[in-house]
């Protein structure tokens, strides 16, 4: 099982850059899919950083959220570590 410790978590850089390549209306609906309360009233760069602080210190709260394979992708990629690759592979049946 993954567990998260939230005051082990910081604000990351990548997380916000990422998140950055985003409207602020796609941002809007992950904060929403993940149940995190943000103020939409706030100016992108400010919604973006206050997003990517929800995300790293709330993971009680959007974790119970994931799919069974987004939970499996969560799982390898904290395996593998920080500057580390993670594949995860769709197996499909044809029919």
């Amino acid at each position: 099982m993954l567990k998260c410790h939230s005051e082990l978590f910081k604000s990351s850089v990548k997380l916000a850059d990422g998140l950055r390549l985003s409207t602020k209306e796609e941002l809007k609906d992950i904060a929403q899919l993940l149940l995190l309360s943000v103020p939409s009233k706030l100016r992108k760069e400010e919604y973006v950083s206050c997003l990517a602080e929800a995300v790293l210190t709330c993971p009680d709260i959007w974790i119970p959220q994931l799919t069974h394979y987004e939970w499996l992708l969560l799982q390898k990629l904290v395996k593998a570590g920080a500057n580390t690759y993670a594949v995860s592979y769709t197996h499909l049946r044809a029919h």
